[in-house]
């Protein structure tokens, strides 16, 4: 079972998609005061743009710039790309020698 150039475009256009949200999110934190001074993060003003601008907000009024399908895709997402997070956790820190691993981890033990 192998992609196709169907599913991967689908793919690239949906990542595409949480770019632009992430991007505006970014510059909607860089105009307004105060959402800097509430340290609001970019990724949860594009989320909330995302849900706006998806079939939960506008879509109630048949209205809707995101279509459901790529809330699927999106939602597939974060199970992927957490082994990402924790496969460059332990980047640049050096492997302790088996003793001290004992004398600190033994106690849980």
């Amino acid at each position: 079972m192998g992609i196709t150039g169907a599913q991967l475009t689908t793919l690239m256009v949906h990542l595409g998609w949480l770019s632009i949200l992430l991007l505006t999110g970014k510059l909607i934190r860089a105009r307004v005061r105060a959402l800097q001074r509430l340290f609001l993060p970019a990724s949860i003003l594009g989320g909330f743009l995302g849900l706006l601008l998806g079939p939960y907000v506008l879509g109630a009024t048949g209205f809707q710039l995101i279509p459901g399908e790529m809330l699927t895709t999106w939602g597939a997402l974060p199970g992927i790309l957490i082994n990402i997070v924790f496969a460059c956790l332990f980047l640049g820190f050096a492997i302790p020698k088996p003793a001290t691993i004992w004398r600190e981890g033994g106690p849980q033990l």
